[in-house]
């Protein structure tokens, strides 16, 4: 028996729902038909609004890093040295230009890591130079009716490469002259990336240890190996420390001024195996760190004029 149909040679009902039957199929196709492009449409209006999003995402970033640099430039720094400061602490420090803060010192410097164990290779397959940036910022807020003159120190860091280490590294600020330390006022700032993700990770400290009248340090910084979640490695690691400071000035006579010294380091743990240090600061200034072997360190040292 064939299964072709014959609309010659069939009778007057077969042919009816023959008719009847072909009229749903083409409906049916037709429909799906419609149905597709509705899908296609969809995908591609889901597209559009996406790529506009992320337009709109990226031009609004653009102008936050560009508004973020004018209140830089206001403050005090060059564009030379907005480059060398670290993503991380840029937009920290734009919001004290609202409070009236103006940059008087500003150094950096550079440090390479060293103990990378033999057979370590980098993508261009020689030993990775990883490399550490360091900023020092001093902020003046003034001086105010009680001649009370604040200053806020600024130490920010940045690894340009991927560490080899990522072990508990340390963070010293350190100042002459007898200046005072606003209780509560320090904090130490990490923040790191999923290597896969993208992801921002950022972690705070509020456990510097005091030194009256000549410092602060942070001996926890705890550099992620990986995310959060366990299942993805990390990059871009970067962060600042922070203390605000205090002293009564006398402002009787003009240009009586007195110039203070101010000194950061960052200490790198570049061993496993070795003990940990513990910092210790005094008012030369100077920070020194028992097991220093142990540790890889950059340092930046400036000062500042204040009135006597």
């Amino acid at each position: 028996m064939s299964l072709w149909f014959n609309f010659h040679k069939a009778n007057g009902k077969e042919r009816m729902w023959y008719s009847v039957l072909m009229v749903k199929v083409k409906k049916l196709i037709i429909w799906e038909g419609i149905k597709v492009k509705r899908i296609v449409f969809t995908i591609f209006l889901s597209l559009v609004i996406v790529f506009f999003l992320a337009s709109i995402a990226s031009a609004q970033s653009l102008g936050n890093e560009k508004q973020i640099e004018k209140k830089l430039i206001k403050m005090g720094y060059t564009k030379q040295q907005i480059y060398l400061l670290s993503d991380a602490v840029k937009a920290e420090l734009a919001k004290q230009k609202d409070l009236g803060a103006k940059l008087v010192s500003f150094k950096h410097a550079e440090m390479k890591e060293s103990n990378i164990p033999p057979g370590e290779v980098g993508i261009q397959g020689e030993i990775p130079s990883n490399e550490l940036s360091l900023n020092l910022s001093i902020l003046d807020y003034g001086v105010d009716s009680n001649d009370w003159n604040k200053r806020k120190i600024y130490s920010d860091f940045e690894w340009l490469n991927e560490p080899y280490w990522k072990l508990t590294d340390k963070i010293g600020v350190a100042w002459a002259d007898g200046w005072n330390i606003v209780e509560d006022s320090d904090a130490l700032v990490y923040q790191y990336y999923g290597e896969q993700t993208n992801d921002l990770e950022t972690e705070y400290y509020y456990d510097g240890e005091y030194t009256a009248e000549a410092g602060v340090n942070f001996e926890n910084l705890d550099l992620k190996e990986l995310m959060p979640n366990g299942n993805e490695h990390t990059k871009d690691h970067s962060g600042w420390a922070k203390i605000e400071i205090g002293k009564y000035v006398n402002q009787t006579e003009e240009d009586d001024t007195e110039r203070t010294d101010v000194l950061t380091k960052y200490y790198h743990k570049n061993t496993s195996i070795g003990a940990s240090g513990a910092i210790s600061i005094t008012g030369g200034p100077s920070i020194t760190i028992t097991h220093e072997d142990n540790y890889d360190f950059a340092q930046d040292l400036t000062y500042f004029d204040w009135p006597k």
